[in-house]
């Protein structure tokens, strides 16, 4: 029974004083021979220092990530540009961290035009609104880029939207 009390006390001190390398202390009692865990204090601060560092990146990262921009016209009103930053998760919800959203009076707003613009190696059509006043040109959908076809659905909407155009049913 000695030489059991001796081997423990052994163990006790020999893993007692140390830590685990990841800040983490054990300790074993002498009677018992229960073994306790206590977080080293400094490393448990630099833990949650490093969460919070990764955590601000992460909402950074996500901040500069579009997720939908849209173009609202209001009869007799004007247009709503609005552009939605956050994150896409994996399980296909999107969380919005922010929303930009800007409004061009009616009175503001010479017309709504489909235009190309020409890059490098390819042709680009975005959905202009110019403007009497201010800068001259103001594109939408200026990050996500849609296709021909439902740039000129949403033109015939908006057309329609603010001086009664194109109700002929094609939009």
């Amino acid at each position: 029974m000695l030489a059991v009390a001796a081997a423990v006390l052994a163990v006790v001190v020999a893993v007692g004083a140390g830590t685990t390398g990841a800040g983490v202390s054990l300790s074993m009692c002498a009677i018992t021979g229960t073994v306790t865990r206590t977080w080293d204090p400094r490393v448990a601060g630099g833990l949650a220092a490093m969460a919070a560092l990764a955590l601000v990146l992460a909402s950074t990262l996500a901040a500069r990530n579009v997720l939908y921009q849209s173009v609202t016209p209001f009869p007799g009103l004007g247009i709503q540009l609005a552009t939605a930053h956050g994150l896409h998760l994996p399980n296909g919800k999107q969380v919005v961290f922010s929303v930009q959203r800007r409004f061009i009076p009616l009175d503001d707003i010479e017309t709504v035009v489909v235009h190309e613009g020409i890059t490098r190696w390819s042709v680009r059509y975005y959905l202009g609104i110019v403007r009497t006043r201010g800068r001259p040109v103001v594109v939408a959908y200026d990050t996500v880029k849609p296709r021909l076809d439902v740039l000129v659905h949403v033109y015939h909407a908006v057309r329609e939207a603010l001086w009664d155009e194109y109700d002929d049913g094609r939009c």
